[in-house]
């Protein structure tokens, strides 16, 4: 295996996992709304969404490179 492919393997995989955590702080999120914490529910979202951002981008990121 090329090192340029490992290298697009690492990536695709740690967007992934960047995908999954920021998927488990949305869960987080709503737990919190319910719970009335509302601005402690807000930045999880802000969180969340970021991290969704950045797992999206990678993505873009690995397509355009192939």
């Amino acid at each position: 295996m090329s090192p340029d492919r490992h290298w697009l393997l690492k990536l695709k995989r740690k967007a992934g996992l960047i995908r999954g955590l920021a998927l488990l702080v949305a869960v987080m999120a709503v737990i919190l709304f319910v719970q009335h914490q509302l601005i402690r529910g807000i930045l999880a979202l802000v969180v969340s969404g970021a991290g969704l951002w950045l797992a999206w981008w990678l993505k873009r990121l690995l397509r355009e490179m192939k």
